[in-house]
């Protein structure tokens, strides 16, 4: 694994600033999740996200913002999950890239879900579903209406 740190680091330094270079840095990022070393996560993360912005890259930010979300979510940091994915969602909406907004949409669902919120967990669920069965993703629509089954049988609403 260290090998493989490297080699991304060497590239890194031998790459100008570039999308490619905010690639490697995320690449960097999840070798460093593999490896369960979340300060170093996000360190490089970070390094994406400042290079991504300064690039002026909005579909790379949001991608960042989702995946710096999902790495709350783990540590089970909802408040801070729930911060980057309204980020991401609105680089998104912004964006118009529909796929993408609802996946965060689902995410933050999904992080207010974990905090108990579940009015909340259920307003962007419902959002999320109207965009899936939009785009036909069907899988997606299934895991949404389990989810809010699930948020039913907590509030005692079969």
């Amino acid at each position: 694994m260290e090998n493989t740190t490297s080699q991304i680091l060497e590239r890194i330094q031998l790459t100008n600033n570039s999308p490619k270079k905010v690639d490697l840095f995320i690449e960097l990022s999840d070798k460093y999740l593999k490896i369960r070393d979340t300060t170093k996560f996000f360190e490089s993360i970070h390094k994406a996200l400042s290079l991504a912005v300064k690039l002026q890259n909005l579909e790379l930010q949001g991608t960042i913002y989702n995946k710096i979300g999902i790495t709350y979510i783990n540590l089970a940091n909802f408040e801070k999950a729930i911060e980057n994915f309204y980020h991401a969602q609105t680089i998104f909406a912004k964006l118009n890239n529909k796929l993408a907004e609802a996946y965060s949409l689902r995410q933050l669902g999904n992080s207010y879900n974990s905090l108990n919120l579940l009015k909340q967990s259920e307003d962007f669920y419902f959002l999320a579903l109207s965009i899936y069965e939009d785009l036909a993703k069907f899988e997606e629509v299934g895991i949404i209406y389990n989810n809010l089954g699930a948020i039913y049988l907590k509030n005692n609403d079969c």
